[in-house]
């Protein structure tokens, strides 16, 4: 029934005109920006594609090296399995970053030479083919080839090295070294370190601000690199002896120091087979906690769950695991602040919260 709905779905998108009815107003401006060229490009053009940063290419960008890129991006469209590039393909000086659609990636079996390997799958925001940008190479090492309609950008290795080759350099270094300071990268290769720093986003707070928000799902997962937040819960508790109304009192129980995530209950949920199996309930991926920065400053790495749970390692996600299912215990409190069954049990849970003595 599933697979049945998809084709009905694809049907349609491919009646109402491809890739236009799969993206939205703002995406097709885009694209109609991307096919001018550079030197017809106005202000709204590059304001427009200035939003294209959150692509894991540019994200390293600075705000300079953005616009200068962005300037000499190209548009490219390839219906359904159409190859983009192939195996050992010479030539190369281009790579193509995804705006809507997905890529699979195959390159020849080590045993078979005759047969193709399904490497793995690439979707919106991904990147291939910057082995022709950053290493300059002219060999392709893998066959790509569309599973649906695709829209790409490209860049080429000219514009690359004349807008953006040393900003994107200095990015990229910056970030594995963030990463590599983590607990949760120990033991990880450079390879997958710089394969991680292209999903991963730098943050710099200040105090007050609240990256993530109880009740509501996390838009990404969050790692404190410097500075100090404050996690805290929303209980109903009993008011005064002569009231029989319960009043909200946010408690403060908890100090996030540097190494340490917050906000992974999506990566989580997306990782449970079994929850998976019997369908998800929305409200478990979202934040049990409020998490505030109590520093001046704070830095924090962020990743997206999909990019997060596409590139890690399986040691990374089972660290992340445990030390989520020993920070949330604290759940528990929520339950026996609700099922107190006397107002004295009740003030007797209301002094210990407040003392922030919590067990």
């Amino acid at each position: 029934r599933r697979t049945l709905k998809n084709s009905i779905k694809k049907a349609g998108i491919l009646a109402m005109g491809g890739y236009r009815a799969m993206i939205s107003e703002e995406l097709k401006r885009q694209v109609q920006a991307m096919r001018k060229e550079h030197t017809m490009r106005g202000p709204d053009d590059i304001e427009l594609l200035l939003k294209l940063r959150h692509m894991n290419f540019l994200a390293v960008l600075p705000e300079a090296a953005l616009r200068r890129t962005v300037a000499r991006l190209q548009c490219t469209v390839l219906p359904a399995n159409a190859v983009v590039v192939e195996e050992a393909e010479q030539g190369a000086d281009k790579m193509y970053m995804i705006i809507a659609g997905s890529v699979g990636v195959y390159r020849t079996h080590l045993l078979h030479k005759d047969l193709m390997e399904h490497v793995g799958d690439l979707g919106k925001l991904e990147h291939f083919g910057d082995e022709a940008l950053v290493l300059g190479s002219s060999e392709r090492p893998f066959t790509v080839e569309t599973r649906e309609e695709t829209v790409f950008c490209t860049l080429s290795r000219v514009d690359y090295e004349a807008c953006c080759k040393r900003d994107f350099e200095r990015g990229v270094v910056r970030k594995v070294l963030a990463l590599r300071s983590l607990p949760l990268f120990f033991g990880d290769n450079l390879a997958a370190l710089i394969a991680m720093s292209y999903a991963t986003d730098l943050h710099v707070h200040s105090r007050g601000d609240m990256p993530v928000v109880e009740d509501k799902r996390p838009p990404r997962m969050y790692v404190l690199m410097e500075g100090q937040i404050g996690v805290s819960m929303l209980l109903y508790l009993p008011g005064p002896e002569d009231s029989a109304e319960m009043q909200p009192v946010r408690v403060r129980f908890a100090t996030l120091t540097a190494g340490m995530p917050f906000g992974a209950e999506s990566i989580l949920v997306a990782t449970d087979r079994e929850r998976a199996s019997k369908g998800l309930n929305p409200r478990e991926a979202t934040s049990r906690f409020t998490y505030t920065i109590e520093s001046a400053t704070a830095t924090t790495v962020s990743f997206s769950s999909e990019q997060f749970v596409r590139r890690t390692s399986k040691s990374a996600l089972r660290w992340l695991k445990s030390f989520h299912e020993e920070t949330v215990g604290i759940k528990e409190i929520r339950k026996h602040a609700k099922r107190a069954g006397s107002w004295q049990q009740h003030r007797g849970n209301a002094k210990v919260l407040a003392d922030g003595q919590v067990a």
